[in-house]
């Protein structure tokens, strides 16, 4: 998978309320924008960034387990969703 694939997943599901990435092991920058979507969870993978773009029903996203490379921020931004009820990451560790 890569940062060309979840755009192109969320364009093809239209009613998609539930995504889950596990185990990416190359960077990725998830862009979300989905207008269905209701729970985004990332795990076990290496993220560059995750961007809200447009998710107005996004009701909870979750970072857990997540490795980044040594010297990056933790990018984490929200450009347009309005009823987050839950947010919330653990990093397991730098690599």
């Amino acid at each position: 998978m890569d940062d060309r694939d979840l755009p192109l997943l969320l364009a093809a599901s239209p009613v998609l309320e539930i995504l889950a990435v596990f185990g990416i092991l190359g960077t990725m920058q998830a862009r979300l924008s989905s207008r269905s979507l209701r729970c985004a969870q990332f795990c076990l993978s290496f993220m560059g960034e995750v961007d809200v773009l447009d998710a107005p029903h996004l009701e909870q996203l979750s970072l857990e387990k997540l490795y980044q490379h040594k010297g990056q921020d933790w990018p984490c931004s929200s450009a347009a969703y309005t009823g987050l009820l839950a947010a919330g990451s653990a990093r397991a560790g730098d690599r």
